[in-house]
C-alpha cells in the first residue's frame, strides 16, 4: 500500500513539474482551439460553410467530460495577432454523481445557439482584405504550455496574404521541393521549430460545390506548404475539406 501511494504521488509530481494539465477527475484535460478565417478569400460565409463549421465544433466538443476541458473560437483576418477570442468556454460543470448525464446533455443543448451567434459576428470591412495566419502560432503556444491534449482546428483556405507575402502569387508555378524549402525556412525565420510538440493541427478548407477557380492552380502547393510548416513545429497535421 505504501509503495502504491509513493508511486502515485511521484507520478503526480512529475506531471506537475512537466507542466502537464491533469483534471480533478484524474485524467488529461482537453484544450481545443478553433480558428475561423473571416477574410474575403476564405469563402467561410458562402454556401453552407457556417453550418458545417458549427457542426464541426459540436462534434469535437460533444464528449467534453468536465469544466476542466476548454475550447476557444478565434478569428483569422488582417489583425489576427491582436484580435481577442470570439468565445472562451469550459465543458460541463459535472459534480461526480448520477446527475452528470443530465448536466452534460443540458450543456450540449445550450451550446448550439451560442456557437451559431458567435460564428455570425460582424467584422470591420477592412480587416477582411488580408489573411494573416502566422500569429496563430503564438496563440497556440500560449494555450499549449506542456498540455499534450491540445487540439487545433483551422477553418481557412490557408492563403496567407500579409506584408510582403501573398501565397496566391508566391506558390504559383513553383516545384514541390521549393515549396518544402519555403515552409522549413519560414519556421526557422520565426524561430518556432519544435514549439508545437504534441499539438494536433487539423486544417479544414471551406469551399463550394462548384470549387474556386482562383485556387485550383495553388491548392496542392498550399497543402504541401502547411503540412511541412506544421510538421517542422513538431505538430501532427491533417488537411481536408470542411
Amino acid at each position: 500500500m505504501i509503495n502504491t501511494r509513493v508511486s502515485t504521488y511521484s507520478l503526480i509530481a512529475v506531471l506537475l513539474l512537466s507542466g502537464t494539465t491533469v483534471s480533478a477527475h484524474g485524467r488529461m484535460s482537453r484544450a481545443v482551439q478553433f480558428y475561423f478565417d473571416v477574410s474575403k478569400s476564405s469563402r467561410l460565409f458562402e454556401s453552407d460553410n457556417i453550418e458545417r463549421s458549427k457542426e464541426l465544433i459540436e462534434r469535437v466538443v460533444c464528449d467534453f467530460k468536465s469544466s476542466d476541458d476548454q475550447f476557444r473560437l478565434l478569428a483569422i483576418h488582417a489583425n489576427t495577432g491582436t484580435s481577442s477570442p470570439i468565445l472562451n468556454m469550459s465543458g460541463p460543470n459535472c459534480v461526480g454523481s448520477m446527475i452528470d448525464y443530465k448536466i452534460k446533455e443540458d450543456w450540449k443543448n445550450n451550446l448550439s445557439p451560442i456557437i451559431e451567434k458567435k460564428l455570425n459576428l460582424s467584422y470591420r470591412k477592412e480587416v477582411g482584405y488580408k489573411t494573416n495566419i502566422y500569429p496563430i502560432i503564438r496563440k497556440i503556444q500560449r494555450q499549449n504550455r506542456g498540455n499534450n491534449e491540445t487540439e487545433v482546428f483551422i477553418v481557412s483556405d490557408m492563403i496567407h496574404d500579409y506584408g510582403d507575402e501573398d501565397f496566391a502569387k508566391d506558390l504559383l508555378g513553383v516545384t514541390k521541393t521549393q515549396v518544402v524549402d519555403m515552409a522549413e525556412n519560414k519556421v526557422q525565420q520565426l524561430a518556432i521549430a519544435g514549439s508545437l510538440n504534441g499539438v494536433v493541427v487539423n486544417i479544414r478548407i471551406p469551399g463550394t460545390i462548384s470549387g474556386i477557380t482562383q485556387h485550383e492552380s495553388i491548392r496542392e502547393n498550399l497543402d504541401i506548404y502547411w503540412t511541412h510548416f506544421f510538421k517542422a513545429t513538431g505538430a501532427s497535421v491533417d488537411i481536408d475539406m470542411l
